[in-house]
C-alpha cells in the first residue's frame, strides 16, 4: 500500500522545509509525480564492494567497515574544515577525509559499521578516500547512496542527488498508482518495460541493462505520445468542413514535367498524400 497520492505536494513529505521546497520548486518539482519523472543524467557504478587492502589509487570504490573514529580539524592556511575518519574491515584500514562537511560527526559515529564510495587518492599525508558518499549499514537493509547503480541528477546548490535520491526512494512505491496506456502488444513486440518497471529501473536499477531498457521505453513513450497528438489533429482536421479544392490531373502533371528534376517515390507518396488531404 502506498503512503502517498501522486498529487501529494512535496511540501506534505517528512522533514521538508521552506527552504527545500524553494529548491524543490526551482527545479519544477511540485508534486510527487513530478519526483518520479525527474530521472537521473547519469549513475556511479559502485556495484563491487572491495577490501581495503585491495583499493588502487586514482580509482572509485565502494568499501564496508567500522568507524574507529572521527573527527573535525580546521586548516589556517586554506580556512578549510577537515572531517577526518579512520576506517577498518577484516583486512585494513583506511583514511577518510571530507572537506567543508563538519556536520559529519553527527552522522557518522564511532564504533558504527558504515559504507563508503569515493576516490583513492594521495595526499600530502598518504592515501586516503576523498569526500566519499557514505551510509551507515543496517541489517536486512539495502544501501541507496553506496551500492549498486547509484543515480545523479541534474541538481542545485542546495539540493544534491543524496537528498533527491532518498526522496524518490521514498515515494518508489506510488508508481503502482500510475496507469499504463501502451497497449500490451506494442510493450511485448517492442520489448519494452510496463511504466511501473520503467520508473523502478531508471531511479534504481540493478544492473545498466534495466537501465538502458527504461530509457528506451521512455524514448519510445515520446515519439508514441507525439504520433497520438498528431492523429488526434488530423482526425479533427477530417471533420471540419471546408472548401473543396478540385484537383486537376492535366495540370498537375504539366507542372511535373517542367520541374528540372525528377521527383522521388517518397516525394510522389508525399505528394498525392497532401492533394488527398
Amino acid at each position: 500500500m502506498t503512503r502517498y497520492a501522486l498529487d501529494t505536494p512535496i511540501g506534505r513529505l517528512p522533514r521538508i522545509k521552506e527552504r527545500h521546497l524553494n529548491k524543490f520548486h526551482k527545479l519544477g518539482l511540485n508534486t510527487v509525480q513530478d519526483l518520479l519523472y525527474y530521472f537521473p543524467h547519469r549513475y556511479d557504478d559502485f556495484s563491487k564492494i572491495i577490501a581495503i587492502d585491495k583499493l588502487k589509487l586514482n580509482e572509485n570504490a565502494t568499501i564496508q567497515g567500522d568507524v574507529l573514529k572521527i573527527e573535525n580539524t580546521r586548516t589556517f592556511k586554506k580556512r578549510m574544515i577537515l572531517t577526518e575518519a579512520l576506517v577498518k574491515d577484516p583486512t585494513a584500514s583506511v583514511n577518510v577525509i571530507w572537506f567543508n562537511q563538519p556536520f559529519l560527526i553527527k552522522n557518522i559515529k564511532p564504533g558504527k559499521k558504515i559504507s563508503l564510495s569515493g576516490k583513492y587518492t594521495m595526499g600530502p599525508d598518504g592515501p586516503y578516500l576523498s569526500s566519499p558518499s557514505y551510509e551507515s549499514l543496517t541489517p536486512g537493509k539495502i544501501p541507496t547512496h553506496t551500492a549498486g547503480l547509484v543515480p545523479i541528477y541534474p541538481e542545485i546548490a542546495g539540493l544534491g542527488s543524496r537528498f533527491l535520491r532518498y526522496y524518490i526512494k521514498l515515494v518508489l512505491p506510488t508508481v503502482n498508482l500510475i496507469k499504463e496506456f501502451i497497449p500490451w502488444y506494442i510493450l511485448n513486440r517492442k520489448n519494452l518495460p510496463t511504466i511501473s518497471n520503467a520508473l523502478r529501473n531508471i531511479h534504481f536499477p540493478e544492473n545498466i541493462k534495466m537501465a538502458e531498457e527504461a530509457k528506451k521505453r521512455f524514448a519510445f513513450e515520446e515519439l508514441f505520445l507525439l504520433q497520438l497528438f498528431v492523429l488526434k489533429g488530423r482526425k479533427k482536421l477530417q471533420k471540419e468542413n471546408s472548401f473543396k479544392i478540385s484537383f486537376n490531373k492535366d495540370l498537375v502533371q504539366a507542372f511535373v514535367k517542367k520541374l528540372p528534376f525528377n521527383l522521388t517515390n517518397a516525394q510522389r507518396k508525399s505528394a498525392w498524400e497532401i492533394i488527398q488531404d
